[in-house]
């Protein structure tokens, strides 16, 4: 794959370009605001989890009914503020509550008004019920403050302190015809676009391809910045051009180190650089917005703040009894910048973010220089943007796994592009520390970054060609010594959690540890008669049944398009004859999966713990994301080289894999 440019026209100075390209992309991002906003302008809060307390105050924290359905207390009055809103046009507030207590107490009443004007009052029924006030039309500019006063309140007992008012399911505000957009949001929308339009132009993309990735990012942002409370959220709306500010300063490093190293970027690398750029500010919009749930962030941020107060040594309990170490790779490296922000949930989010780009990036020069396919190259850095299961553990806040992982692929990446000899201590000292640093992130990617980095260091040893022996050497002797490094430097203060986990292992459980919970609830009727003395043992699922549960893992990790793309190139990878490194590390990492992967099927295991399986399955494939990432690149350049109908089939499944990413994406938000 190639990337081209207009040719025949007299070249025109870069800051000119940047100035223009800065218009069309802040015009870009604000019509593409508006459009979506215009489109669909209505606030809506399902409760599904914390509503935004900037927009919405009052609410206690959602709950769940039996059958799933999502709802929220509401305390004595509970306050919705919207800044930018169009009043020069009716809005309707709908509120589906109901009063949620019994006949013993008063039924309650619910009185809305807007800015200190009442509007309605409603009673409140034991069922579920429509309370709707319509908002005045005004000709002015400050926020719209509406109010919800419940009455009478009640706390329901010793055990629970808390001022209830009625139970609430939804909550909608909804226009009269098309309002205009809220400025703020406006001006954001337009200031990112500007500044990324501005970013990918510096960075030496083609017309055609830099037009494609501002359009495409102005779109994905209206995405994001039209959901939910975002349009009306100030400290988001504020964050999104300082978001856009850092993801360009971290492209113009990448360029910068490019010029310092006499190597500046070629089209297909400003590519890489700018779909990267375009990744950290989406990637952020998303973790940041008011609507994304907190899930496990703050547990991270209070282990950061353990480590700052130089507690370093700490586990992790789990269902079955056993203790793990929890390695803190993240938190140290996290810990210099922890000055800056006294949102540490932010600043974890915004390093995971970082590194999951740089991940990507790495991955570039081993197929620029082992394939010398520099099309490939950005294809393969997209793949990996694009994979949806870092978006799942990213966005379930496992940020743990998710930075050692990221951490994990640019070691593997430098081990595979990096002139690596005996002769050049420094790049081998370099490899070993990225090899400890993420060892020491997550004590799950001990066997599988250990696994790939030696699998990649004995087919190096093996088979490599000419000097390339010598290098699978250098890597396992640098994966030996961080390995050493690792157990002496952290691992070794665990006995006591690793004794457990052999006891479990031995015994089944640990003495007194409680069984984890089934991942599923069967219907009543379906659930087995209980035997006299005791519960029905679970029952397990067979292995053919683990094996579909695994390939259909495989294709929620990776996503059917990017799956599809990445078999053409197996077709095409020179298994037999390739002695390159990039050959050697995906049929490495290819030996690996399929190894740990059936060993994982087939294993017998307690059905209590097929979920524990499962997941370290998704571990697996996870890891080998490069891998794939890799293959996607190849087959894209094999069918980009077959004419126009090969062409064509490469945009649609890269199209198509960045639909199932951005579903995923959008999911952290709705």
């Amino acid at each position: 794959m190639t990337a081209t440019g207009l040719a025949g026209a007299p070249p025109t100075p870069l800051l000119v370009r940047a100035i223009v390209a800065a218009i069309v992309g802040a015009v870009a991002g604000a019509i593409g605001f508006v459009a979506l906003y215009g489109w669909s302008p209505a606030f809506v809060a399902t409760l599904d989890t914390p509503v935004a307390p900037s927009i919405v105050r009052g609410l206690h924290p959602p709950e769940f009914e039996r059958g799933g359905l999502s709802f929220a207390w509401t305390e004595g009055r509970v306050t919705l503020i919207f800044e930018g809103l169009d009043r020069s046009r009716p809005w309707t507030l709908l509120m589906r509550a109901k009063a949620g207590r019994g006949s013993s107490l008063p039924a309650p009443t619910a009185a809305i008004g807007v800015d200190g004007t009442a509007l309605t009052t409603a009673a409140v029924g034991s069922e579920w019920q429509e309370i709707r006030a319509t908002l005045p039309t005004e000709a002015r500019t400050r926020p719209t403050r509406i109010t919800v006063d419940v009455a009478p309140t009640f706390v329901p007992g010793p055990g629970d302190a808390r001022t209830l008012g009625v139970i609430v399911d939804e909550v909608r505000l909804v226009p009269d015809g098309w309002p205009a957009a809220p400025r703020r949001a406006l001006s954001a929308a337009a200031t990112a676009g500007a500044i990324v339009a501005a970013l990918v132009v510096i960075a030496g993309v083609p017309t055609g391809w830099a037009l494609g990735l501002v359009v495409g990012f102005a779109l994905a942002q209206a995405l994001v910045l039209t959901t939910g409370a975002a349009p009306y959220a100030r400290g988001y709306l504020g964050a999104v051009p300082t978001v856009a500010g850092g993801a360009a300063v971290l492209a113009a490093i990448v360029a910068g180190i490019a010029a310092l190293v006499r190597r500046p970027l070629s089209a297909e690398a400003g590519i890489a650089t700018s779909l990267a750029a375009i990744a950290l500010v989406l990637g952020l919009e998303g973790l940041l917005h008011p609507g994304k749930a907190i899930v496990d962030a703050v547990f991270h941020a209070h282990k950061l703040d353990t480590v700052l107060a130089g507690q370093y040594f700490f586990t992790q309990p789990m269902p079955s009894g056993v203790e793990f170490p929890y390695a803190i790779g993240l938190y140290v490296t996290a810990a210099p910048w922890a000055g800056l922000t006294r949102d540490h949930v932010m600043l974890l989010r915004v390093v995971v973010a970082v590194t999951h780009v740089l991940a990507a990036l790495s991955l570039y020069p081993v197929v620029q220089r082992q394939w010398q396919s520099p099309g490939g190259a950005a294809v393969a850095v997209g793949a990996y943007l694009l994979a949806p299961l870092p978006f799942v553990v990213i966005g379930n806040a496992n940020q743990t796994y998710a930075f050692g992982q990221s951490i994990a692929t640019i070691a593997l990446a430098s081990a595979m592009s990096w002139r690596l000899a005996w002769r050049r201590p420094i790049a081998a000292a370099g490899l070993m520390a990225l090899l400890s640093l993420g060892l020491l992130s997550h004590v799950g990617l001990i066997p599988l970054l250990g696994g790939l980095v030696g699998g990649c260091g004995v087919l190096l040893a093996w088979r490599g060609g000419g000097d390339e022996r010598r290098v699978g050497w250098v890597i396992l002797a640098a994966a030996a010594l961080a390995t050493i490094l690792a157990v002496g430097l952290y691992y070794r203060h665990f006995g006591d959690a690793f004794r457990s986990a052999q006891k479990v292992g031995a015994g089944g459980s640990a003495p007194g540890s409680p069984a984890p919970a089934p991942t599923e609830i069967l219907p009543s009727d379906t659930l087995p008669t209980a035997p006299p003395n005791g519960p029905a043992p679970m029952v397990g699922t067979s292995r053919p049944q683990r094996a579909l549960r695994a390939a259909g893992l495989a294709v929620a990790a990776y996503g059917a398009p990017l799956l599809l793309l990445a078999l053409v190139g197996l077709w095409q990878l020179p298994t037999r004859t390739g002695r390159d490194r990039a050959t050697l590390m995906v049929s490495a990492s290819l030996m690996v999966c399929a190894a740990v992967a059936g060993l994982s099927v087939v294993a017998p295991v307690e059905p209590r713990f097929e979920r524990y399986t499962d997941e370290f399955i998704s571990r697996l494939y996870y890891a080998v994301t490069p891998a794939v990432a890799l293959l996607a690149a190849l087959g894209s350049s094999w069918l980009w080289a077959r004419g126009r109908a090969g062409r064509s089939a490469t945009l649609i499944g890269l199209a198509a894999a960045a639909v199932v990413a951005a579903r995923v994406w959008l999911g952290w938000i709705r």
